[in-house]
């Protein structure tokens, strides 16, 4: 039996799957481990395309419909039984020995149930990806989520900007989480079994992996991010046409509301307080700015005050939570070659701001970027 069993979801994502997949090889990552694959796609040429392209010794599944991406690592996690699951989106991809750097954190530190490694968008890690952000009862049931532009909502960014800079920021090798990122991750069977398995199969897509690791902080595991492993995550890569997008809006949609009735039930007195929180949004707070649709991420120019450092935060949320961050200096900002292929197709918010104050400007710019 091998000490890791990786899983990855495929759906419309063949070269993408094989790219992750050529991330875990022994030679990149100094340790064993069994890799499936497990397709979702629902279409025969697609299921033809990814059997070829796979290398002979991975596992393959290939379901005859989309069963979802829960049920589809939880096919895995039955048949599996190395003590270790490893998690990894298709357009996700380790860097070399991160896997080992993280089966090392793992087995020193007994009482985590997950670790997950540094993510970076960009080939370069450039640009980095922000920690998820935790399940709060308050944020779930009041926030006017409809209002992305209020005030309430644009003080809730500037608070989750502050933890998400002293993420990046930190020193710390092992940083203890209360929430990591479903996409890439090492899981301790151990745990997943006393937290009461792998994925509620109730969830379709989103939202799954938020309620594995708060059932696994319930039961005192702890969650971390190894600094030392990093992850190069193209976010969004994986199902990118417009329709599959569309449909990934309705299933996070439905999960988040599941999500809230599983967790936050005997929390719902706080949805009275959301009527004086609507009475605060009334109104617009954030200015914005409406840039010229084009195919590519648009020439950003940095007032005079920030060049000594800024933040660049990116981010297809009006919210601006999460974002993807950039820090960088002069009078404008470069794009690197690698992140424009990142920037699928869809509409894009931009914010360049001081790093070290907590405040943030209340103007945002908004592209749509289109294809090229």
């Amino acid at each position: 039996m091998s000490l890791i069993s990786a899983v990855i979801v495929n759906f419309f994502s063949s070269g993408l799957t094989c790219r992750a997949v050529e991330s875990l090889k022994e030679e990149r990552q100094g340790v064993r481990c069994r890799i499936w694959v497990v397709d979702n796609s629902c279409n025969q040429e697609e299921a033809t395309r990814i059997a070829t392209l796979l290398p002979s010794d991975v596992e393959l599944i290939i379901n005859g419909r989309n069963v979802g991406f829960g049920a589809a690592c939880n096919q895995v996690f039955v048949r599996d039984e190395a003590p270790y699951l490893l998690l990894l989106n298709p357009d996700a991809a380790l860097a070399p020995r991160a896997l080992s750097t993280l089966l090392d954190v793992m087995e020193e530190e007994q009482e985590l149930g997950a670790v997950g490694p540094m993510a970076f968008w960009d080939d370069e890690c450039m640009f980095l990806m922000p920690p998820n952000i935790p399940p709060l009862a308050f944020r779930e049931l009041c926030l006017p989520r409809d209002r992305p532009f209020s005030l309430p909502v644009y003080l809730d960014s500037l608070f989750w900007r502050r933890y998400i800079l002293s993420y990046w920021r930190s020193s710390t090798a092992l940083t203890f989480q209360p929430d990591l990122c479903g996409g890439h991750v090492l899981l301790r069977r151990e745990a997943v079994e006393e937290a009461g398995g792998l994925f509620d199969p109730r969830f379709f897509m989103y939202f799954e992996d938020t309620d594995l690791f708060l059932r696994l902080r319930k039961k005192g595991w702890k969650l971390a991010i190894c600094r030392e492993a990093r992850v190069v995550h193209h976010y969004n890569q994986s199902g990118s046409t417009r329709a599959h997008r569309l449909s990934k809006e309705e299933f996070m949609a439905a999960s988040h509301r599941l999500f809230i009735q599983k967790h936050f039930s005997k929390s719902n007195w706080l949805g009275r307080l959301r009527p004086l929180w609507k009475l605060l949004a009334a109104r617009d707070h954030i200015e914005v700015v409406e840039l010229e649709a084009a195919h590519r991420p648009p020439e950003l120019h940095v007032e005079s005050g920030l060049r000594d450092g800024w933040l660049l935060e990116v981010t297809p949320s009006p919210a601006m939570v999460p974002m993807i961050g950039h820090f960088g200096r002069g009078e404008r900002v470069i794009w690197p070659e690698s992140v424009i292929p990142c920037f699928v197709p869809g509409v894009y918010y931009f914010r360049i701001s001081d790093p070290d104050s907590f405040w943030a400007p209340r103007r945002i710019l908004r592209m749509e970027i289109r294809n090229g």
